[in-house]
């Protein structure tokens, strides 16, 4: 029995780890404290279900891989369901801050073709001043938001069974509503 719940707590804790974007290495350099190192091969023995941990030591563990100290126990579906979504949710947080990095880069490329434009009007092509005005007076909420309205249409959302509309409708709602405002407002898309 021991046994058994070693090995469903170390596939939980691996599961986690992974999902966490965490190396063993980067557990064990969380857990380990001054009084008392935790090694990476540590986490390997526990991950194996070779060794057991101590109380205190899956408490620890539960805040480095932030759950709740119940989700190591867990011996059903549920862990790799859990695990999937902290993933996705990774994932996702990881692209936010991409798209806050190219917000900011697009920001400073907008604030030179204006001071550009602002300078130079005169001196340049019409047809170039036309295009730049094009990028400066572009809406780029809705516009985003129908870049991820195509990208949505083009994956396998629509294909899920009914039940599960409540969910893989949000993004495309979502998309969709914002689109549709934009041109209602006469902005462009």
């Amino acid at each position: 029995m021991a046994d058994e719940m070693d090995a469903c707590i170390g596939a939980n804790v691996k599961k986690y780890r992974l999902a966490r974007g965490m190396s063993q290495g980067d557990v064990a350099d969380a857990m380990s404290d001054p009084d008392e190192p935790f090694h990476q091969q540590t986490v390997l023995k526990i991950e194996k279900g070779a060794r057991s941990l101590k109380l205190a030591e899956a408490s620890r563990l539960a805040d480095v891989l932030k759950v709740p100290m119940a989700f190591l126990l867990i011996r059903d579906t549920r862990t790799t369901v859990n695990a999937a979504l902290m993933q996705h949710s990774r994932n996702i947080s990881q692209v936010n801050q991409q798209l806050q990095d190219l917000a900011t880069t697009l920001a400073a490329e907008l604030t030179d073709l204006g001071y550009a434009v602002a300078m130079h009007r005169d001196e340049a092509d019409p047809m170039q001043v036309d295009d730049a005005m094009h990028w400066l007076a572009k809406n780029w909420g809705g516009a985003l938001n129908e870049y991820l309205l195509e990208g949505f249409r083009h994956t396998d959302l629509a294909e899920l069974p009914s039940e599960f509309s409540d969910v893989t409708q949000i993004p495309l709602q979502l998309a969709a509503k914002e689109w549709t405002q934009s041109d209602e407002n006469g902005a462009e898309k």
